[in-house]
């Protein structure tokens, strides 16, 4: 998964952020409770809407043949890691993006 964390999680709260659609006052801090930071539920249902998109968001992946969306090439990499850890001398090739 931590090849997928940029492209898809981390470029959603840049983006997010960059385009002031979470703020600071979308985040709800417990008193004394000891509960962590919470987002608001209007917030919380920006964020999802925003990694909804992202994982909808086409991407070229070398094992479709086509162009894909995330879900897909996560799955793809999935199998990828299954078939080296069955046969270990086949190289685990990580996706990138350009």
């Amino acid at each position: 998964m931590e090849e997928f964390c940029a492209p898809i999680v981390d470029a959603t709260v840049l983006t997010l952020i960059h385009r002031r659609q979470v703020s600071p006052a979308d985040f709800v801090l417990p008193a004394e409770s000891g509960l962590p930071c919470l987002l608001t539920d209007a917030a919380r249902k920006r964020v999802t809407h925003a990694f909804e998109q992202a994982m909808n968001r086409p991407v070229s992946h070398p094992d479709a043949g086509e162009r894909c969306d995330y879900r897909r090439a996560i799955a793809m990499q999935a199998e990828r890691l299954i078939r080296h850890l069955h046969d270990d001398a086949k190289p685990y090739a990580p996706f990138l993006t350009r």
